[in-house]
């Protein structure tokens, strides 16, 4: 059976979902094999192969580098609160930005494609804007002021909580995400704040980000193992791929801006 050809909307949609859903699997990767690496190092500190103080090079304040030295006993329990935590809460700050640069890009290209859902606020309600003429005297062509006005735009979107980009995507976009999946994403944005923000102990501004998917109380530690980074990688790519699916339907044949030129 013949496969149908993917129009050049959808090849476009596609190469960034593809992108994203190979990142987040290369940081799941990366996370359990650095892991596994530390443990292995750990392992070799607890059999005594290394000296009793270890010295390290680290930058310095006043000059190139310095010198720290750490003991054994405080270089394994570094070694077991990274392997255990430490890895997953990095990798899942990155993750979430990989995620949300995802939004972004399918948003952009929307934009690009059809200037005229610029207009359109969050409610998906049309208001009156205008260009600045700052932004008109420093652009060479049309289409660098198009994009400037869609990073603006989607800078002012984004700054705000999941939920109100979450209605923006929907309106723009003219999908549909189920709620389960953007309360899930909340959550886990609000613990990427959380882990930047507050050393990785939950607050009130958790538990109202997080709202009934909050997994701590104000003044404990999150919870940032390996089954919790899976389970984050796992909502992150299903999102990914919801809005691929939608928008693929919506926009794949669409005659778009630049094919009406």
């Amino acid at each position: 059976m013949a496969h149908k050809p993917v129009s050049s909307n959808g090849k476009l949609l596609r190469a960034p979902r593809d992108r994203t859903i190979r990142a987040l699997n290369d940081l799941y990767v990366l996370a359990g094999l650095t892991a596994q690496s530390l443990l292995e190092m750990q392992e070799r500190v607890r059999e005594g192969e290394l000296e009793d103080e270890i010295e390290f090079e680290a930058p310095s304040s006043d000059r190139e580098t310095t010198v720290v030295t750490r003991d054994v006993g405080e270089l394994s329990k570094l070694l077991q609160v990274a392997s255990a935590s430490g890895v997953y809460q990095q990798s899942l700050v990155t993750a979430v930005a990989v995620a949300e640069d995802y939004l972004q890009s399918v948003l952009k290209q929307v934009l690009r494609w059809f200037p005229e859902k610029l207009k359109l606020n969050v409610e998906g309600r049309n208001t009156d804007k205008t260009i600045e003429l700052d932004l008109v005297l420093r652009s060479s062509t049309v289409e660098d002021i198009l994009d400037s006005a869609i990073s603006k735009q989607l800078l002012s979107i984004f700054y705000g909580s999941p939920d109100r980009y979450f209605q923006y995507i929907e309106s723009i976009l003219s999908v549909k995400i189920e709620k389960e999946l953007k309360d899930s994403f909340a959550e886990i944005k609000a613990t990427r704040d959380i882990i930047v923000h507050n050393s990785g102990i939950a607050n009130e501004v958790y538990a109202e980000k997080a709202g009934t998917k909050a997994r701590s109380q104000p003044g404990k530690l999150l919870k940032n193992d390996k089954a919790y980074f899976g389970t984050a990688i796992k909502v992150m790519k299903k999102l990914c791929i919801t809005i691929f699916s939608q928008a693929l339907k919506k926009f794949g044949n669409s005659p778009t801006r630049s094919s009406k030129r």
